[in-house]
């Protein structure tokens, strides 16, 4: 299964790129409403927010194990964009 994975990302560079950015913004996301259910003391939210912050994290071992910078870069900085967008619409 990673395998195909894998494959099917060096198959299509550009939309890789695209899935790892938007990987990145929603994992910072999720990071981030995380945080404030637990804040809230809401365990059952925090617990499925838990599981998709494993989820995001594998794909992106993935993207670390594939040797790929650029697709490890569109990550991060998905990953930023997701926390400052998250930050200003949650004032």
């Amino acid at each position: 299964m990673v395998d195909i994975f894998l494959q099917f990302l060096s198959s299509y560079p550009i939309l890789a790129i695209a899935i790892a950015f938007i990987l990145g913004l929603l994992s910072d996301v999720v990071w981030a409403k995380w945080a404030v259910s637990i804040k809230k003391d809401q365990p059952c939210i925090a617990a499925n927010f838990s599981v998709l912050i494993y989820i995001f994290g594998m794909m992106y071992t993935l993207f670390i194990i594939d040797k790929n910078l650029g697709l490890v870069v569109s990550y991060v900085l998905g990953g930023w964009l997701g926390t400052y967008l998250t930050v200003k619409f949650s004032r």
